[in-house]
C-alpha cells in the first residue's frame, strides 16, 4: 500500500522498522497499477511527440 501511495524507500524503512534495503525488498511487493504507472510513464517518455513553438503538439 505504501508503494501505491508513492511513499519513498527510506520513509517506507522508517516507518516499518526496516534496518536495511534487502527488507525492503522482501517484502514490498510491486503490484499491477504500479506496473501500469511505470508502463504508462516510459510510454510518455519514449513516444512523446515534441512539442512546436507555439505550444502544440
Amino acid at each position: 500500500m505504501l508503494l501505491l501511495l508513492g511513499v519513498h524507500e527510506r520513509a517506507m524503512m522508517s516507518l516499518l522498522g526496516w534496518s536495511s534495503t534487502a527488507m525492503a525488498g522482501r517484502y514490498a511487493h510491486v503490484v499491477a497499477p504500479i506496473h501500469g504507472e511505470v508502463a504508462s510513464r516510459l510510454d510518455g517518455l519514449l513516444w512523446a511527440q515534441p512539442e512546436d513553438p507555439n505550444g502544440s503538439r
